[in-house]
Order: C-alpha cells, then structure tokens, then sequence
C-alpha cells in the first residue's frame, strides 16, 4: 500500500511540474531562441511546440527516472535478491527496509 500512495504522489507532482512548463511557455513567441553566444544573442532557434516538448521531456522525465526505478525494481521476484543466512523474520525486516516502510 505504500508504494501506491508514493507513487500516485509522485504522479500528482510530476502533473503539477509539467502544467507549470506548459502554462509558463503560453506567453513565449512562436519561435523561441534556444542557444546564445558569448555577448548574448540568439543564435539557434527552435519552434515553440518543440520547446515545449523538450523542456516537458527534460524538467519532467529525467527527475521521474529515480522516482520509478526503484519501484520498479522492487516489482521483481524476491528471488532475486540474495540475503545470506536468511531466515523468514530477516527477510521481512530487509524488504520492509528495501521498499521504505
């Protein structure tokens, strides 16, 4: 139960996260300078809608990727984590310990 209130946490944030991307790029023009040399100017531009994406992608899917990998990899058979001298009551307090509860 845990991982599903930390997941559907991590999904609401990461909502709120790129509803602020998209509605902070409303008010940029159609062609958005995406690049700037030593004194300041523009000099690589990129249309708006792929602004928008490539920030989406970058702002939102690269911090996601530590949030969901560990639950991820917790999804995996117990078997394949190997806990030495491992008895029932160890093994219990190690996964309770590996998926944060």
């Amino acid at each position: 139960m845990h991982r599903n209130v930390t997941a559907i946490r991590l999904m609401i944030v990461t909502a709120g996260i790129a509803a602020l991307v998209w509605l902070s790029s409303e008010s940029l023009p159609p062609i958005v300078a995406s690049h700037s040399n030593g004194s300041g100017q523009a000099d690589a531009m990129v249309p708006h809608a792929y602004y928008v994406r490539f920030m989406v992608a970058f702002i939102v899917g690269i911090p996601l990727l530590p949030g969901l990998l560990p639950m991820a990899l917790l999804r995996f058979p117990r078997m394949s984590i190997n806990l030495p001298k491992a008895t029932p009551n160890n093994e219990r307090i190690a996964w309770c310990h590996l998926s944060g509860i």
